[in-house]
C-alpha cells in the first residue's frame, strides 16, 4: 500500500494525492497466472462484505496484443483519428501523434461517441496473442468468473501489452473504476533491466471506499435496499429466562462460526416481545429456548415469513448449531 502522486498534466502544477494497494507478480505468459491475480483483485475487493454480490464489481478484460500486433493498428487508429480530428476535445488532438491509443481511454462524450466507430485491437492480434486471450477467457469461464470482453479498452500508461483488466463499480459515474492492471511483460527492460515478463493491479483506496460508504455525489453499497436485505440476520435467537444466557451466546457463536447471521437479545423479555424484535429486524428464522425446551433436549425453529415452526431435538449445543444450520443454509 502506497501513497502515490497523479500529475493530471506535467504543463500544470495540479496534481491529486492518493493511496493504492499495488500486486505485482514477475511470471511468464500464463493465463491460469493471470486468471489467479484477476480473481484476487475480485476477491479483495469483496472482502469487506460477508456475501457474494453479484452485482457490486464488473471486471472488463482486453488485450492490447504483443508490439507486433499493434504496428498495423496504430497505423489504421492514426489515420482513422486524423479523419475525425474536428470531433475531438483539444487534449486527445495533442495525443494524436503522442500516442493514439489513449484518445481511447477519454471520458469526453464527443470524443467517445468517435471512438466507438474507431479500429478495435482484437482485429489485428498476432496467432499467439489471439490464442491466449482465448485461453484466459475460457479460464475465467471455467472458475465462474463473470466479465465484460470491451475491446476499446486502454490503459492510461503506455507500458501495458496483452492482458488489460478494469473493475468497476456501479453508481459512481465516469470515475467507476477502482481496480485496473494488465501485463507489462517489457517494461523491465525498457527501465535498464533484464527482459522479466510481469503483471499486476492496484485498488484505489479511496475509490473503492467511497463505492462501499458513498460521498456527497454517490451513493455507496452500503446505502442501497439489496445490500441492507442481505444484512438482515438469518436467525434471531429467542431466550425465555435470563439463565440461559451463557447457552444462548454459546449457541450464537457456533452458529456464526458457520456462517450464520445471528442476532439475541440480552434483556428479559417476553417471547411475544422477542418474536416482535425478530420481526422487526426482518430475521429469517427464530429459534425459540426455554427451561422446558432445555429439560427436553429440544428447542423450536420458526420460518419467520411462513409462520411454520418445528421441534428440533439435540444432544449438546454443537448439536443443535449443526442440526439448525443444516436446515436453514439453502433458504437464506
Amino acid at each position: 500500500m502506497d501513497p502515490c502522486l497523479d500529475m493530471k498534466d506535467l504543463k500544470k502544477e495540479d496534481s491529486v494525492n492518493f493511496i493504492q494497494i499495488d500486486v505485482e507478480l514477475f511470471s511468464p505468459l500464463n493465463p491460469h497466472i493471470e486468471a489467479e491475480l484477476i480473481f484476487l483483485a475480485m476477491e479483495i475487493l469483496k472482502a469487506p462484505f460477508s456475501f457474494q454480490e453479484k452485482d457490486i464489481y464488473t471486471l472488463e478484460l482486453n488485450t492490447l496484443g504483443c508490439p507486433n500486433c499493434r504496428i498495423k493498428y496504430k497505423e489504421d487508429l492514426l489515420k482513422f483519428l486524423e479523419e475525425n480530428k474536428e470531433n475531438l476535445c483539444e487534449t486527445c488532438k495533442e495525443r494524436i501523434t503522442r500516442n493514439p491509443l489513449r484518445v481511447l481511454d477519454c471520458k469526453n462524450e464527443t470524443c467517445k461517441e468517435v471512438v466507438s466507430k474507431s479500429p478495435i485491437i482484437t482485429e489485428y492480434l498476432c496467432k499467439e496473442c489471439k490464442d491466449h486471450f482465448i485461453s484466459l477467457k475460457e479460464v475465467l469461464d471455467f472458475i465462474g468468473i463473470k466479465y465484460v470482453e470491451n475491446p476499446r479498452l486502454v490503459r492510461g500508461l503506455d507500458y501495458y501489452v496483452r492482458t488489460i483488466f478494469e473493475i468497476k463499480a456501479k453508481g459512481l459515474g465516469a470515475q467507476d473504476t477502482v481496480a485496473a492492471g494488465g501485463r507489462y511483460d517489457y517494461l523491465l527492460k525498457e527501465l535498464g533491466g533484464p527482459e522479466l515478463p510481469a503483471i499486476g493491479f492496484a485498488i484505489g483506496l479511496e475509490r473503492w471506499a467511497i463505492s462501499i460508504f458513498g460521498d456527497e455525489e454517490n451513493k455507496g453499497i452500503l446505502e442501497s435496499k439489496k445490500f441492507l436485505e442481505k444484512l438482515n440476520p438469518d436467525l434471531f435467537i429467542i431466550l425465555l429466562g435470563k439463565e440461559l444466557l451463557n447457552e444462548g451466546f454459546k449457541l450464537a457463536t457456533l452458529l456464526r462460526k458457520k456462517g450464520i447471521r445471528c442476532e439475541i437479545t440480552y434483556e428479559e423479555k417476553s417471547l411475544k416481545a422477542q418474536l416482535k424484535n425478530a420481526d422487526k429486524l426482518l430475521a429469517k428464522y427464530s429459534l425459540i429456548l426455554g427451561d422446558e425446551e432445555l429439560k427436553k433436549k429440544s428447542a423450536i425453529l420458526r420460518n419467520m415469513k411462513e409462520s411454520i415452526q418445528e421441534e428440533v431435538k439435540f444432544k449438546d449445543w454443537e448439536d443443535l448449531s449443526t442440526k439448525v444450520f443444516e436446515k436453514i443454509k439453502n433458504k437464506i
